[in-house]
């Protein structure tokens, strides 16, 4: 599989990658987010765009030509080296294939206690370097820095703490 990614006007995301979809045999998505709020002292949750104006393509085979996908209305750039047909590669590409075994979304995280640090329980992430850099245990969610595009981003993500092989 091949994974490529775009950046687009904002508000213009949701329409291309439908346009991609309909128009190619390629698989084009916004990435979204769940995320968990608190409504009088209930945990619910939400889905959020997740990396707003950026989306995420994947092919069978390498895009020769994007003349058809520059074209449509709102697509800025494609990320990547053009010697390297825009193909994303590294942690950018690890990044890509996470999103995409999880179908788009990335959902409530399930951490787990290693000493004095947290980290991430699910082989997903492999290939793929996010820190955690708080948590709040109360609401149940941490915030993680990773680095995409050449840029650090931070979000924050559900979590719940799985049990320890010592607890």
């Amino acid at each position: 599989m091949y994974a490529y990614c775009l950046f687009c006007q904002t508000q213009r995301c949701e329409m291309i990658a439908e346009t991609i979809n309909s128009i190619t045999d390629h698989r084009c998505f916004m990435p979204r987010i769940v995320q968990r709020y608190w409504l009088k002292g209930e945990a619910l949750e939400r889905i959020h765009p997740y990396l707003p104006g950026y989306l995420f393509l994947y092919t069978e085979e390498p895009v020769e030509d994007f003349g058809t996908i520059r074209s449509i209305a709102g697509v800025i750039r494609i990320l990547g080296l053009e010697e390297q047909g825009y193909q994303l590669t590294g942690s950018d590409l690890a990044f890509a294939r996470m999103l995409y075994q999880m179908d788009g979304c990335l959902g409530i995280l399930k951490v787990r206690s290693v000493g004095d640090r947290v980290r991430i329980a699910t082989e997903l992430y492999e290939g793929f370097t996010g820190e955690i850099v708080r948590l709040d245990k109360r609401k149940r969610r941490a915030m993680i820095r990773f680095d995409f595009d050449g840029k650090e981003h931070h979000v924050w993500v559900g979590v719940d703490k799985i049990k320890d092989a010592d607890e």
